[in-house]
Order: C-alpha cells, then structure tokens, then sequence
C-alpha cells in the first residue's frame, strides 16, 4: 500500500471544498446576480479538476516509491495500478447511471458520458500499463515509466489541437470510447486528452519535490507531516511560482485567443498555455496542503485529512443537490448572499458523509474481526 503523506491528503481535502462551493454557486446563483463575488467562486471553480487529477498522480507516484523500496514485482504494481484505475472508471459509470435515475436521462449518452472519475481512473491504468511485466521494480523500470509518463504529457498537449479537431467526426458507434480519450459530443468533457497532463505533472513535481537534495535540506519531524522530505521553504516557494505561472500563463492564452479574434476551444492552440495555467493552480494545491498539514493544529488536519481520503464520497453526495432534484428550488434562484449559507452546509454534509462512510466501515471491519472462526 502506498504511503499515506498528510500534506497530500490534506491538499485533497482543499480542493474538494473548493469543488463543492464551485457546483453549489454555479448550479444555485440565478443569472441576476452573477456579479463579481460570483465570477470569483468560478475562479475558484476551476481550480478542483486539475487539482485532482495532479493529486492522483502524486498518489501514484508514492505508490512506485514505496515498490521501489520494497522491490516490488513489476507485474504485481502494474497489475493493482490497472485494477484500480478500470475500478475508478467504472464508479464513475455507476455515478452517471445513478444520477440518471435520480433526475432522468436523455439517452444513451447520459449513461456514457465521462467525467472527472473516468479520466483519474483511466490516468491510474495508463500510468500502471508503462510499468515493465518482468522483475521488480527499482530504480531503473522507475526512470523507464517516468520517461514514458513525461511523452504522454507533452503529446496529450502539444496533439491536443488537432486531436480534438478530428475526434467529433468519430462514428457513433465508437464515440462513447473515443469521448474517453478527446472530446467527443455529446458523451463528455473531460477526455485524457490533454487532461492527462496534469496527472503526470503530479508525478513529476511530487517526484522532485521527494528528491534526495531536498530530503537532505528538510527537517523531517516538520516536513514529515507536510510532504515528508520537502522542506517548507521549497513548498512555500512552490506556491508562488505556481499562483505567478498561473497568471502568466491565463494572460498568455487571453492573449492568443484574443489575437486571432477566437475563442477558446481544445481545438485552439492557446490551449497548451490553458493547460499550464490550471497545472500551476493544480500544483498551488499540492504546496498549499503541504504548509497548512504542518500550520494547522493535530484536529483540524486531522479533520482536512479524513475529507481528502474520502472526496470521492464528497464528490458523489454532493452533485445532485447542486443541479438536480435534490437541489429544489435553490437550483437557479438564488442571490450570492442566500446561496453563501446553503454552501457552508452542503459543505458540512459532504464532509459529514464522509464520516458517516469511514464509521460504517470501521464497524464492518470490527464485527468481521470479532466473528468466530469457521
């Protein structure tokens, strides 16, 4: 099992209180009073999605870290990468069917449509799919899938403009499967092209921020909470460079859009310096939760902790209160102050969810510890 960093998770439970107020403001705020307080929580809205998929292949990352110390075999890592990932896919079928019955469809393409978890989960099995099939994996099968990972992230978005041009005109037949890969109307948003980029930069940045130099300049028993082995001042300066790359790079594709009189798609190449953009936010994320896992005291990142290990659970409770049924009226007739308290409540129920599941679990665990042998 791979190392559990504190900093991580809570850098998991950051972004999914930010995915929360990003759904609820954007599915309850009526058009009126889309005003500049507004505007700002869809900033913040769209920090959540590459921050995921960045801390999912951080969380990858440290599982390699902890095959490599172990020796593992390379077959069984690749093996539990793929699993997991095809598992993370088909929960986010089972989501999609789920709220299909929960607010109705319209066709075959709700059921099939990919989404968030279906792009983290078919990042894992890729990633997985790199390692070697043969001996263990050390170092060298390490450098070989880091190589790989890094090809797939530059190609997804340097390819993107072109890819995303041709993939529309897939054949109906096929489309389900290729909105997996590149958009694909009506079945999905979220393709692994070029989303995958900000997964392999979670590996990447978690990599070098675990090296051995800077291993070597922290002081474990404060950066261990953090992200064991990056001292703090690296991971302060890490979120500078990301909130200044941010900025840059969304002035860059401003800019480029607004010099060939477009607007942005997938299909404009401004889209490379998008991607960059919300990397750095992603990667803002990851440092932020490093810091705060050593500022904050033992309960309260213990609390920031239990939500990040369970945002999948904060991510399936909370989507139909923010756009369906379950939303009532709140869904588009809200002003930003009446909706404010609503948040901090589907903010409250998310996490308590969590608790809720984590307690269920715990008690499973206990009674199958407890059962008489057979």
């Amino acid at each position: 099992m791979a190392e559990r960093i504190a900093g991580v998770d809570v850098a998991r439970g950051v972004a999914s209180i930010l995915m929360v107020q990003g759904h609820a403001f954007h599915g309850w705020v009526a058009p009126e009073h889309h005003d500049a307080a507004y505007r700002f929580t869809r900033v913040l809205g769209t920090i959540p999605l590459p921050a995921f998929l960045l801390l999912a292949g951080a969380a990858v990352e440290l599982r390699l870290e902890a095959a490599v110390r172990k020796q593992e075999s390379a077959a069984t890592v690749r093996r539990a990468l793929i699993r997991r990932g095809l598992q993370i896919l088909l929960y986010g079928y089972l989501v999609s069917g789920a709220y299909a019955l929960i607010d109705g469809w319209q066709g075959v393409q709700t059921f099939l449509r990919s989404d968030v978890l279906h792009v983290i989960g078919l990042s894992i099995a890729v990633s997985g799919a790199f390692l070697p099939k043969t001996g263990v994996v050390d170092r060298d099968a390490r450098k070989h899938q880091h190589f790989r990972v890094i090809a797939l992230t530059f190609l997804a978005t340097m390819l993107c403009p072109w890819i995303s041009a041709f993939s529309p005109f897939a054949p109906e037949v096929i489309a389900p499967l290729v909105a997996l890969v590149a958009d694909r109307p009506p079945y999905g948003a979220m393709p692994l092209v070029p989303l995958y980029a900000w997964f392999g930069m979670g590996m990447v940045l978690l990599r070098l921020l675990r090296s051995e130099p800077l291993r070597a300049a922290g002081h474990k028993a404060r950066t261990a909470t953090a992200i064991a082995g990056a001292p703090l001042l690296i991971l302060a300066t890490g979120l500078v460079v990301s909130v200044v790359g941010a900025w840059v790079f969304e002035f860059g594709t401003h800019a480029w859009v607004t010099a060939t009189d477009d607007v942005l798609t997938r299909r404009h190449p401004a889209v490379w310096f998008n991607v960059l953009d919300l990397g750095c936010r992603g990667f803002g994320v990851l440092c932020a939760g490093g810091l705060l896992s050593v500022a904050l005291g033992p309960r309260v990142r213990s609390a920031f902790v239990t939500l990040g290990r369970g945002s999948l659970v904060a991510y399936i409770v909370h989507i139909p209160f923010c756009y369906g049924r379950m939303g009532g009226s709140l869904v588009g007739n809200c002003s930003m102050a009446e909706a404010s308290g609503f948040v901090v409540a589907l903010v409250a129920f998310s996490w308590g969810c969590v608790y809720a599941r984590d307690a269920l679990l715990a008690r499973v665990r206990l009674g199958r510890a407890s059962a008489p042998a057979q």
